[in-house]
């Protein structure tokens, strides 16, 4: 098996959409200390978008 780090895009609207919709899936993806983070930012959903595509990515 090959492990290494990529490059993952992902639009905003997809992970804001999929937050709102599905319940539970915030927990899932993320740990505690990521939704803390990400809720006391402005722009909440490109901050999770970010950390969504980056763990894609690995």
């Amino acid at each position: 098996m090959i492990f290494g780090i990529g490059t993952d895009l992902i639009e905003v609207e997809r992970v804001a959409d999929k937050m709102e919709k599905k319940h539970g899936f915030k927990e899932l993806v993320f740990s505690a200390g990521e939704i803390i983070y990400c809720e006391a930012r402005t722009y909440k959903y490109e901050h999770y978008a970010a950390r969504f595509a980056a763990k894609e990515a690995f």
